[in-house]
C-alpha cells in the first residue's frame, strides 16, 4: 500500500502544481485580455452549466467505488461489469441531457439573454452551449478515472487527465492572449477536451485490458442495485456546485461583475489549503476502498487515522501562512487591478481550514460507498449558504456573502462530528452495494 500512496500522493501533487499554475497564469491573463468586467462575464457563464456536473446521477462516483472495493476482492469480473453498465447509462443520459439544454437554449427569447448578460444574445447563447459541452464531455472524462483507481492505476490516471487539463488551459489562453473573444476561447476549450478525452480513452484501454471487453457487451451485474449510493453520490457534486458557483451567482446578482472576479480570485487563493489536503486525502480513497472490500476492520482504522492527522498537518500551517501571505499574493496576483475587501481574504481562508477539515473524513466516508451519511446535509447546506449569500451580499458586499460560506461550513463540520461518533467506519457498517 505504501508505494501506491505515494505515487498517489505524487500524482495529487502534480495535479495541484497544475492546477496552481493555471490559476496563477490564468487570472492576470484573463483580465490582461478582457479587462476585469468581461472575466466577471466569463466566470458566470461558466458558471452557469457547471449545474450539469452531476449529470451521470452519481452513477460514476458510486459504480467506480463498488470496482475498487470487488478488485479488493480479486473479483474482476463484477468490476467489468460495472463499467460495461455504467459506461453505457452514463453515455445515454449525457447525450439525452445534453439534447434538452441545446433545445432550450435555442428558444430562450433574446430579450431574456440581453437582460440577464450584457454581452449579445446570439453570443451568449453560444457560449453557453458551448460551456455545457464542455461540462457533459468532463463528467463523461470521470469513467476512465474511476476504471483507472479500480484497477490499481490511480496515480497514471491522474497524471494523465492533469496533463490533458493543462493543455486544456494553454489552448484557451493562448487564444484569449491573441485576441480572441469569450466564443472563442469557450470554442478552443471544447476542442481541446474532445481532443483529450479521446487519448484518455486510448490510454484507458491499453492500461486495462479487461476494459475493451466490457465497453458494449450485456453484463450481468445489476445495475440498479447501486442506486441509493448514486442518488447520494449525486448529492455531493450537487453540493459544491452549490456552494462554489452557487455563491458566485448569488454576489453577481447582489453586486457587479467585478466585485464576482475579487472573490473569486480570493476563494481561489484560500481553496489552495483544500487541494492541499486532498493530496493524501484522494490518495488513500482507493486504498479504503480496497480493504473494505476484503472487509480488514484494523486496516481501515489505520486508514482513517492516517487520513486525519496527515490532513490536520497539511491545512492548519498552511492557514496560517494564508492569513499573514495572502493580501500579498493577491496584490502581485493580480497586479494590484482587483481590490478586495480586506475581511474577505481571513474569512475565505478560514472557510478553506474548516471545509478541508470535515471534508477528508467526508472523503473516507465516501470511499465505502456510504455518501448518504453526510451527502444530503452536504446539499442542504450548501443551498442555504447560496441562498443567504445573495442577501448578505446586498448588505454586507463580498464579506457578508464570505461570513455565510464560514458559517455553513461550520454547520458541516459539526455535522461530520456526530456522524463519527455515531457511525464509525468499520466492516460490518459498511453499506455495501455487492455484500
Amino acid at each position: 500500500m505504501r508505494a501506491r500512496l505515494l505515487r498517489g500522493i505524487g500524482a495529487n501533487l502534480y495535479g495541484q502544481v497544475v492546477t496552481i499554475l493555471i490559476q496563477l497564469v490564468s487570472v492576470p491573463v484573463l483580465i490582461g485580455a478582457w479587462g476585469s468586467a468581461h472575466y466577471g462575464i466569463w466566470l458566470l457563464l461558466s458558471a452557469v452549466p457547471t449545474a450539469l456536473a452531476f449529470a451521470d446521477g452519481g452513477l460514476i462516483l458510486a459504480s467506480g467505488t463498488a470496482m475498487t472495493m470487488a478488485m479488493g476482492r480479486g473479483d474482476r469480473a463484477i468490476a467489468a461489469d460495472l463499467f460495461g453498465q455504467a459506461a453505457q447509462a452514463v453515455i445515454m443520459a449525457l447525450v439525452t441531457i445534453g439534447c434538452v439544454v441545446g433545445g432550450l437554449l435555442a428558444i430562450v427569447p433574446a430579450a431574456a439573454l440581453a437582460v440577464a448578460c450584457p454581452l449579445a444574445p446570439e453570443e451568449t447563447r453560444c457560449i453557453l452551449a458551448l460551456m455545457t459541452a464542455i461540462v457533459l464531455l468532463g463528467v463523461l472524462g470521470s469513467l476512465p478515472g474511476a476504471a483507472f483507481r479500480a484497477g490499481g492505476h490511480y496515480a497514471f490516471g491522474v497524471a494523465a487527465a492533469q496533463t490533458i487539463r493543462f493543455g486544456e488551459a494553454v489552448a484557451v489562453l493562448a487564444v484569449a492572449r491573441a485576441g480572441g473573444g469569450l466564443a472563442a476561447a469557450a470554442s478552443t476549450w471544447l476542442a481541446a477536451r474532445l481532443v483529450g478525452s479521446v487519448l484518455l480513452a486510448g490510454l484507458l484501454a491499453h492500461r486495462l485490458p479487461w476494459v475493451r471487453g466490457a465497453r458494449l457487451r450485456r453484463t450481468s451485474f445489476d445495475l440498479g442495485s447501486l442506486l441509493r449510493p448514486a442518488l447520494a453520490s449525486l448529492a455531493v457534486p450537487a453540493a459544491f456546485a452549490a456552494s462554489l458557483q452557487g455563491v458566485t451567482l448569488a454576489i453577481g446578482f447582489a453586486l457587479p461583475p467585478s466585485a464576482v472576479a475579487a472573490f473569486a480570485t480570493a476563494r481561489t487563493l484560500a481553496r489552495a489549503l483544500v487541494q492541499l489536503a486532498g493530496l493524501v486525502t484522494h490518495a488513500l480513497m482507493p486504498e479504503m476502498a480496497l480493504v473494505a472490500g476484503r472487509g480488514d476492520g484494523r486496516a481501515m482504522a489505520a486508514v482513517s487515522r492516517l487520513n486525519r492527522w496527515m490532513s490536520v498537518a497539511a491545512l492548519v500551517p498552511g492557514w496560517i501562512l494564508l492569513l499573514v501571505a495572502a493580501p500579498w499574493v493577491i496584490a502581485v496576483w493580480t497586479g494590484g487591478r482587483l481590490p478586495i475587501d480586506p475581511y474577505v481574504l481571513p474569512l475565505v481562508a478560514t472557510t478553506a481550514l474548516v471545509h478541508g477539515l470535515w471534508l477528508s473524513q467526508a472523503n473516507m466516508i465516501l470511499a465505502v460507498n456510504r455518501p448518504a451519511d453526510y451527502a444530503w446535509m452536504f446539499l442542504l447546506t450548501s443551498v442555504a449558504t447560496a441562498m443567504l449569500a445573495w442577501p448578505a451580499a446586498m448588505r454586507g458586499g463580498t464579506a457578508g456573502a464570505a461570513a455565510v460560506c464560514l458559517l455553513g461550513e461550520c454547520l458541516m463540520a459539526l455535522w461530520l462530528v456526530n456522524l463519527g461518533r455515531s457511525r464509525p467506519l468499520r466492516p460490518d457498517a459498511i453499506e455495501s452495494a455487492l455484500s
